[in-house]
């Protein structure tokens, strides 16, 4: 189906079904939807990526506030889990730099959520 027919088909809901719809893609993809970033979409996603890179961690440990050092994430397993990142988020680059700052989940959510943000603004100029 191609990406008129699908607007066409969007565009025949009732208001309140499209902002339905377009919470549940928020909610399912943890994207950008008309350059809105969901924060609690990318908070989930990158706890739930730790979890899975870092079987040691332990079930409800991570929260937003968490330091690495308190999860025992050592810079070694930042950068690892960098590779995660860019994949999950289609994140073409982290600087080293920029992930050395991190010491806290809230500094990478915080990181993802401007990269995803400058990526949409870039894609919407190159529209």
């Amino acid at each position: 189906m191609n990406e008129k027919k699908i607007l066409g088909l969007v565009r025949q809901l009732s208001e309140s079904e499209q902002k339905v719809l377009a919470d549940y893609i928020k909610r399912q993809y943890a994207v950008e939807f008309k350059g809105e970033v969901v924060r609690d979409d990318v908070v989930n996603t990158v706890v739930e990526g730790l979890y899975a890179e870092f079987e040691y961690i332990e079930a409800d440990s991570i929260k937003e506030e968490s330091t690495f050092a308190e999860i025992d994430v050592d810079a070694v397993d930042i950068v690892d889990f960098t590779v995660f990142l860019m994949e999950k988020f289609e994140i073409e680059e982290i600087e080293f730099r920029k992930l050395m700052e991190w010491s806290t989940v809230k500094d990478v959510v915080d990181y993802v959520e401007d990269a995803l943000e400058n990526k949409g603004s870039l894609d919407d100029e190159r529209n």
